[in-house]
């Protein structure tokens, strides 16, 4: 009984908060900045790639200062140059072109009337690879069939809402999984995806 009745009082205050909610949805569009960092080897240097990144938006406002965000982007992503040292010389550096769909559900904090915060995780799912650079054809497919499927990231960003709908948000995503998968119990190196999000979005 005493569950039952717990139960139906959560359902009641869900019940509440949700009328009391805003549903809206928007298109979102911006611009990526995305390198891998290399965590364990200091020999290892990148260069950051420039995407683009965009795709559509949900959002649930509670109240004024609370809100649940869940977007659906298409981000370029990868690194300009991959570049490791060995033995004192430079080995052959790539380019990784690594395109995904990327899933971030946040909680969004109002700190004023506009001004917001917001955090969450996110999933990130491989939908194109291209790697090009001074590799035989073994370190190539080697490269190439070890760039993981899928990762989770970590999302932090700020952002400000006009009362017209329009947004703008910057946003920064760190990998929480590793970008290369082992091959023959080798991993290409540990590290994490890196990722400097400006976006425009406008809501409806």
């Amino acid at each position: 009984m005493k569950k039952l009745f717990l139960s139906a009082c959560l359902l009641v205050f869900a019940t509440a908060a949700f009328s009391q909610a805003q549903l809206g949805y928007g298109v979102r569009a911006g611009m990526n900045l995305s390198e891998i960092i290399a965590t364990l080897n200091k020999d290892i240097t990148t260069v950051w790639r420039v995407g683009f990144t965009a795709g559509i938006f949900g959002d649930i406002r509670f109240n004024e200062n609370f809100a649940l965000e869940a977007d659906v982007l298409y981000s370029q992503q990868g690194v300009h140059k991959f570049r490791a040292r060995h033995a004192g010389s430079d080995a052959p550096g790539f380019k990784t072109n690594m395109n995904y769909i990327n899933i971030p559900v946040l909680a969004k904090f109002y700190l004023t009337k506009g001004f917001n915060v917001v955090i969450g995780p996110q999933g990130s799912f491989l939908v194109k690879k291209k790697v090009t650079g001074d590799l035989d054809a073994a370190a190539y497919n080697y490269v190439k069939n070890s760039i993981n499927r899928a990762n989770i990231d970590l999302l932090l960003g700020l952002g400000y809402e006009f009362q017209n709908g329009l947004m703008f948000d910057l946003r920064y995503h760190v990998g929480l999984t590793q970008p290369f998968e082992k091959k023959n119990n080798v991993r290409l190196t540990n590290g994490h995806n890196s990722v400097i999000q400006l976006t425009a979005a406008w809501r409806f």
